[in-house]
């Protein structure tokens, strides 16, 4: 974290950066699942807006 300590020089903001890359790191093996495809677009579906005029 080197190169992202030059770019972010707030002592507040670290806190909260490595809280995210905690969440990250514990998800990356899920990238490795024989299932990720579908984890994927299970995902997009949920955060996608919703299409009313799509639905009959």
């Amino acid at each position: 974290m080197t190169d992202l300590s030059n770019t972010v020089d707030d002592l507040a903001a670290w806190a909260p950066i490595h809280r995210i890359a905690g969440h990250l790191n514990k998800m990356l093996p899920a990238l490795f699942f024989p299932d990720y495809d579908a984890r994927l677009e299970e995902a997009r579906r949920r955060v996608r807006p919703i299409d009313n005029d799509s639905q009959d």
